[in-house]
């Protein structure tokens, strides 16, 4: 099936079982949902479409039809009708700007912003800026080493620190992108100048910054540092490395990070009460299980979100469905992240049941979002996802489709010292032999398919150069559990 198939499939399968039975859902936050939706009804013309096409009276939507109501998916929403079908009144001239996605899954797709996705931006930055670091009581200077361009990380960020700025919260901004060596230099030269340093960017981005201090510039290390990252998970033992290398080893909060999305914004961000409830599950099994997954290898992402700002469901897959009001608004967004919610009293509830009474005093009305991931993602590399879809092209290629089974592996990144390489192993046919040019060969086609399929893979080759490049190595016909026969293979260690 191509890829235009699947995802019509795809669109189809979440419209018919949209009347189907949902999981329970929250119920704060639903009047905001349902009014949201009424007036996209009458004032967005895509979505008023959407609606007639599946037999929805828009006049008659409450709480209780609500769930039951067609998700919007990017192939059977946002990309099936004209960027002034999706925005209020079909008005581009409300759109303040424009971001691009990372074109990771294909070409970029082109998101609207307004001054609302700033103020919501703004307001949350605010937040984990005053309550989590305390800039509201010191001088801060921000240097974001998010990538800059069209791309929403870098720009969201600039501006949202910028209206912090405004709230009255001492925060500075440089924005030296992902460019290494400006960001040593802002760390070394300017932040002396302020009492903290908050280094935004994506983790493995930071880690190299930190690593590049640690050699050139060790006295830099020596400031109030705080870290606050987007674009991939974080574990525990990743946390515990960069809290001792910024000289905090006993504050885990000094890190937070962010879930965002280039579709929604930022949708949730760590606390240090979120923080606190993962590290207890990460050292108590009992609570782990209660909480996440029972196959999971690594712990989810873990964050708060504001369920009226951003209401969040889960579907029959377990995907999240969003629904937030926006230049482009959003009802029931399926973006494909699988996830689990959890209120203030079911949280309570299983720390009291499992021991944590302490923690449990501390959760009051916070909503919790656990994010696992996107199932089609083979591997994140500095915050590019690495799809199967990327990789599968080089086994079919026929400079080397004779010598290989068909069978790939991508190993998570991440190596031990918290580097990371991009490694693809590859399956050799029955009776062929490995050779250093057939693995030279297959590393080139890997490297240009993935320049060529992926948009945000070919921005990260071209800023780090050699250490992007992917690393294969060759394996004898069924000589490696990773190529075990299955109903379906498994192109990655699971890591969710």
């Amino acid at each position: 099936m191509s890829g235009s198939e699947e995802e019509k499939a795809e669109e189809q399968t979440s419209h018919s079982e949209a009347t189907t039975q949902h999981p329970q859902q929250p119920t704060v936050g639903i009047d905001t949902a349902v009014e949201l939706a009424r007036r996209a009804a009458k004032r967005v013309p895509a979505y008023n479409k959407l609606l007639t096409a599946n037999g929805v009276d828009s006049d008659a939507i409450d709480e209780a039809s609500f769930h039951a109501l067609p998700p919007m998916t990017k192939a059977g929403y946002l990309k099936a009708y004209d960027q002034p079908e999706l925005v209020w009144d079909a008005d581009l001239g409300r759109v303040v700007n424009w971001s691009a996605s990372s074109g990771s899954s294909g070409m970029p797709t082109y998101f609207p912003r307004s001054r609302k996705s700033l103020y919501d931006s703004i307001r949350f930055h605010e937040q984990i800026l005053r309550d989590t670091f305390h800039a509201h009581e010191r001088t801060t200077l921000a240097v974001n080493t998010f990538a800059m361009g069209t791309w929403i990380a870098g720009s969201y960020t600039l501006m949202a620190l910028n209206g912090a700025n405004d709230l009255e919260i001492p925060v500075s901004v440089i924005s030296p992108g992902i460019e290494i060596d400006d960001a040593v230099r802002a760390l070394t030269e300017l932040a002396p100048n302020y009492e903290q340093v908050v280094i935004t960017g994506y983790p493995p981005h930071v880690k190299d910054v930190l690593d590049r201090l640690a050699a050139d510039a060790p006295a830099a290390l020596s400031q109030d540092i705080k870290l606050l990252l987007a674009g991939e998970l974080i574990t525990e033992t990743w946390r515990d490395h960069l809290l001792k290398r910024i000289g905090k080893p006993n504050d885990p909060a000094s890190i937070v990070l962010i879930y965002g999305t280039a579709d929604a914004g930022l949708m949730g961000f760590e606390t240090a009460l979120s923080i606190a409830i993962r590290r207890a599950a990460e050292h108590d099994p009992n609570l782990r299980g209660a909480l996440f997954d029972e196959d999971v290898t690594h712990l989810p992402t873990f964050v708060e979100y504001d369920p009226v700002a951003r209401y969040v469901e889960t579907d029959e897959d377990g995907c999240l469905l969003f629904t937030l009001d926006t230049t482009l608004p959003l009802v029931r967004y399926r973006i494909k992240d699988e996830g689990e919610l959890y209120d203030g009293s079911t949280m309570r509830d299983v720390l009291e049941a499992y021991g944590h009474d302490e923690l449990a005093q501390r959760v009051t009305d916070n909503h919790f979002l656990a994010l696992y991931g996107r199932p089609d993602v083979a591997v994140t590399f500095y915050a590019v996802n690495i799809f199967f879809h990327n990789v599968q092209p080089v086994v079919e290629d026929p400079r080397v489709a004779d010598a290989l089974s068909g069978y790939f592996h991508m190993p998570h990144p991440e190596n031990a010292d918290l580097s990371m390489t991009l490694r693809i192993m590859f399956e050799l046919k029955n009776g062929v032999a490995e050779t250093e040019s057939l693995r030279e060969t297959l590393a080139q086609i890997a490297y240009e398919e993935l320049r060529h399929s992926n948009g945000e893979y070919r921005t990260l080759c071209d800023s780090k150069k050699e250490p992007a490049h992917p690393v294969v190595s060759l394996h004898s016909y069924r000589s490696r559990p990773e190529f075990e026969r299955k109903a379906k293979q498994q192109h990655t260690g699971k890591r969710r």
